[in-house]
Protein backbone atom coordinates (compact mmCIF):
# COMPACT_ATOMS: atom_id res chain seq x y z
CA UNK A 1 0.00 0.00 0.00
CA UNK A 2 1.37 3.41 -0.97
CA UNK A 3 1.40 5.93 1.88
CA UNK A 4 0.22 9.49 1.41
CA UNK A 5 3.65 10.75 2.44
CA UNK A 6 5.26 8.71 -0.32
CA UNK A 7 2.77 10.02 -2.88
CA UNK A 8 3.39 13.61 -1.80
CA UNK A 9 7.15 13.11 -1.89
CA UNK A 10 7.16 11.62 -5.39
CA UNK A 11 4.85 14.30 -6.78
CA UNK A 12 6.99 17.04 -5.23
CA UNK A 13 10.03 15.55 -6.95
CA UNK A 14 8.16 15.58 -10.27
CA UNK A 15 7.19 19.22 -9.78
CA UNK A 16 10.83 20.08 -9.15
CA UNK A 17 11.71 18.14 -12.29
CA UNK A 18 9.34 20.25 -14.40
CA UNK A 19 10.84 23.36 -12.81
CA UNK A 20 14.26 22.23 -14.14
CA UNK A 21 15.82 21.54 -10.73
CA UNK A 22 19.27 20.10 -11.65
CA UNK A 23 19.61 18.13 -8.39
CA UNK A 24 16.29 16.29 -8.44
CA UNK A 25 17.49 13.27 -10.45
CA UNK A 26 19.66 11.94 -7.63
CA UNK A 27 16.73 12.02 -5.20
CA UNK A 28 14.80 9.37 -7.13
CA UNK A 29 15.51 5.74 -6.29
CA UNK A 30 17.47 3.89 -8.98
CA UNK A 31 16.91 0.19 -8.31
CA UNK A 32 14.79 -2.43 -10.06
CA UNK A 33 12.60 -3.19 -7.03
CA UNK A 34 11.55 0.44 -6.68
CA UNK A 35 10.99 0.67 -10.42
CA UNK A 36 8.61 -2.30 -10.33
CA UNK A 37 6.78 -0.90 -7.30
CA UNK A 38 6.23 2.37 -9.15
CA UNK A 39 3.77 0.56 -11.42
CA UNK A 40 1.33 0.75 -8.50
CA UNK A 41 0.39 4.16 -9.90
CA UNK A 42 -1.54 2.27 -12.60
CA UNK A 43 -4.29 1.71 -10.03
CA UNK A 44 -5.03 5.41 -10.55
CA UNK A 45 -3.72 6.21 -14.03
CA UNK A 46 -5.31 3.25 -15.81
CA UNK A 47 -8.97 3.83 -14.72
CA UNK A 48 -8.52 7.57 -15.31
CA UNK A 49 -7.27 6.92 -18.85
CA UNK A 50 -10.11 4.51 -19.59
CA UNK A 51 -12.74 7.00 -18.41
CA UNK A 52 -11.21 9.76 -20.52
CA UNK A 53 -11.13 7.46 -23.55
CA UNK A 54 -14.74 6.38 -23.07
CA UNK A 55 -16.28 9.83 -22.63
CA UNK A 56 -14.15 11.44 -25.35
CA UNK A 57 -15.18 8.74 -27.84
CA UNK A 58 -18.79 8.33 -26.77
CA UNK A 59 -20.13 10.01 -29.94
CA UNK A 60 -18.03 7.71 -32.13
CA UNK A 61 -19.07 4.64 -30.14
CA UNK A 62 -22.74 5.47 -30.64
CA UNK A 63 -22.36 6.50 -34.28
CA UNK A 64 -20.51 3.29 -35.23
CA UNK A 65 -22.62 1.15 -32.86
CA UNK A 66 -19.54 -0.29 -31.15
CA UNK A 67 -20.43 -2.76 -28.42
CA UNK A 68 -19.13 -1.72 -25.00
CA UNK A 69 -17.35 -5.05 -24.21
CA UNK A 70 -15.46 -4.81 -27.51
CA UNK A 71 -14.50 -1.19 -26.81
CA UNK A 72 -13.27 -2.05 -23.32
CA UNK A 73 -11.35 -5.14 -24.47
CA UNK A 74 -9.55 -3.32 -27.30
CA UNK A 75 -8.81 -0.21 -25.26
CA UNK A 76 -7.43 -2.22 -22.32
CA UNK A 77 -5.31 -4.40 -24.62
CA UNK A 78 -3.97 -1.41 -26.56
CA UNK A 79 -3.25 0.51 -23.33
CA UNK A 80 -0.99 -2.16 -21.88
CA UNK A 81 0.53 -3.04 -25.26
CA UNK A 82 1.45 0.63 -25.75
CA UNK A 83 3.14 0.69 -22.33
CA UNK A 84 5.09 -2.50 -23.05
CA UNK A 85 6.20 -1.48 -26.54
CA UNK A 86 7.09 2.07 -25.49
CA UNK A 87 9.17 0.96 -22.51
CA UNK A 88 10.87 -1.73 -24.59
CA UNK A 89 11.84 0.95 -27.12
CA UNK A 90 13.31 3.16 -24.39
CA UNK A 91 15.14 0.18 -22.91
CA UNK A 92 16.75 -0.64 -26.25
CA UNK A 93 17.76 3.00 -26.75
CA UNK A 94 19.31 3.15 -23.27
CA UNK A 95 21.11 -0.15 -23.78
CA UNK A 96 22.62 1.01 -27.07
CA UNK A 97 23.70 4.32 -25.51
CA UNK A 98 25.15 2.73 -22.36
CA UNK A 99 22.51 4.34 -20.14
CA UNK A 100 20.67 1.23 -18.92
CA UNK A 101 21.94 1.81 -15.37
CA UNK A 102 19.78 4.95 -15.22
CA UNK A 103 16.65 3.26 -16.55
CA UNK A 104 15.09 2.39 -13.12
CA UNK A 105 15.22 6.06 -12.11
CA UNK A 106 13.76 7.05 -15.47
CA UNK A 107 10.92 4.55 -15.06
CA UNK A 108 10.04 5.58 -11.50
CA UNK A 109 9.88 9.26 -12.40
CA UNK A 110 8.02 8.45 -15.64
CA UNK A 111 5.26 6.65 -13.76
CA UNK A 112 4.88 9.32 -11.09
CA UNK A 113 5.01 12.05 -13.70
CA UNK A 114 1.99 10.40 -15.34
CA UNK A 115 0.07 10.88 -12.08
CA UNK A 116 1.11 14.52 -11.83
CA UNK A 117 0.14 15.22 -15.43
CA UNK A 118 -3.33 13.75 -14.83
CA UNK A 119 -3.90 16.40 -12.17
CA UNK A 120 -2.19 19.28 -13.97
CA UNK A 121 -4.01 18.72 -17.24
CA UNK A 122 -7.39 17.80 -15.77
CA UNK A 123 -9.07 21.16 -16.62
CA UNK A 124 -7.84 20.90 -20.23
CA UNK A 125 -8.90 17.25 -20.39
CA UNK A 126 -12.41 18.18 -19.25
CA UNK A 127 -12.64 20.87 -21.95
CA UNK A 128 -11.55 18.43 -24.64
CA UNK A 129 -13.54 15.41 -23.48
CA UNK A 130 -16.83 17.26 -23.16
CA UNK A 131 -16.11 19.51 -26.17
CA UNK A 132 -16.65 22.75 -24.31
CA UNK A 133 -14.94 24.75 -27.06
CA UNK A 134 -15.44 25.08 -30.84
CA UNK A 135 -13.63 22.42 -32.84
CA UNK A 136 -10.87 24.71 -34.16
CA UNK A 137 -10.12 25.94 -30.64
CA UNK A 138 -10.05 22.36 -29.40
CA UNK A 139 -7.50 21.52 -32.08
CA UNK A 140 -5.32 24.47 -31.07
CA UNK A 141 -5.60 23.57 -27.39
CA UNK A 142 -4.69 19.96 -28.19
CA UNK A 143 -1.58 21.07 -30.09
CA UNK A 144 -0.43 23.34 -27.26
CA UNK A 145 -1.03 20.57 -24.72
CA UNK A 146 0.84 18.07 -26.87
CA UNK A 147 3.84 20.42 -27.15
CA UNK A 148 3.84 20.94 -23.39
CA UNK A 149 3.80 17.17 -22.79
CA UNK A 150 6.65 16.70 -25.27
CA UNK A 151 8.70 19.35 -23.48
CA UNK A 152 8.06 17.78 -20.06
CA UNK A 153 8.97 14.31 -21.36
CA UNK A 154 12.14 15.66 -22.93
CA UNK A 155 13.20 17.40 -19.70
CA UNK A 156 12.36 14.22 -17.79
CA UNK A 157 14.51 11.99 -20.02
CA UNK A 158 17.34 14.51 -20.11
CA UNK A 159 17.52 14.78 -16.32
CA UNK A 160 16.80 11.16 -15.40
CA UNK A 161 19.02 9.45 -17.98
CA UNK A 162 21.74 12.11 -17.65
CA UNK A 163 22.17 11.92 -21.40
CA UNK A 164 22.68 14.44 -24.17
CA UNK A 165 19.67 16.33 -25.46
CA UNK A 166 19.31 14.19 -28.59
CA UNK A 167 19.14 10.85 -26.77
CA UNK A 168 16.71 12.48 -24.34
CA UNK A 169 14.53 13.54 -27.27
CA UNK A 170 14.49 9.96 -28.54
CA UNK A 171 13.57 8.56 -25.13
CA UNK A 172 10.81 11.16 -24.80
CA UNK A 173 9.19 10.57 -28.17
CA UNK A 174 9.41 6.77 -28.37
CA UNK A 175 6.59 5.93 -25.91
CA UNK A 176 4.38 8.67 -27.39
CA UNK A 177 5.05 7.70 -31.01
CA UNK A 178 4.74 3.93 -30.56
CA UNK A 179 1.73 4.28 -28.27
CA UNK A 180 0.10 6.61 -30.77
CA UNK A 181 0.55 4.09 -33.59
CA UNK A 182 -1.06 1.34 -31.51
CA UNK A 183 -3.90 3.71 -30.63
CA UNK A 184 -4.42 4.54 -34.30
CA UNK A 185 -4.78 0.87 -35.26
CA UNK A 186 -7.19 0.37 -32.36
CA UNK A 187 -9.25 3.30 -33.65
CA UNK A 188 -9.29 1.71 -37.10
CA UNK A 189 -10.56 -1.57 -35.66
CA UNK A 190 -13.27 0.22 -33.69
CA UNK A 191 -14.37 3.00 -36.04
CA UNK A 192 -12.89 2.27 -39.44
CA UNK A 193 -10.62 5.36 -39.38
CA UNK A 194 -7.28 6.05 -37.73
CA UNK A 195 -8.13 9.47 -36.26
CA UNK A 196 -11.90 9.66 -35.64
CA UNK A 197 -11.76 13.23 -34.32
CA UNK A 198 -10.48 14.44 -37.70
CA UNK A 199 -11.60 11.69 -40.11
CA UNK A 200 -15.23 11.26 -39.15
CA UNK A 201 -17.80 13.93 -40.08
CA UNK A 202 -19.20 16.12 -37.35
CA UNK A 203 -21.53 14.14 -35.16
CA UNK A 204 -24.56 15.54 -33.32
Amino acid sequence: MISLNHIQHQLNLCIRLIRLDPKVADEFANDKASALRSFNVLWFVFPYSMLVAYFSELNFIEARKVELPIFIALRVASYFLAIAVGLFGVYQLCRLQGLAHNLPRWLISYNWLAVLMCFLLMPITICLVFQLLPKDQMVNLSIITYCFILFVMWVHSWRMLKSDIFVAAGAAILPIMLGGMIGDFTNYRLYGVFRPFFDLPDLP
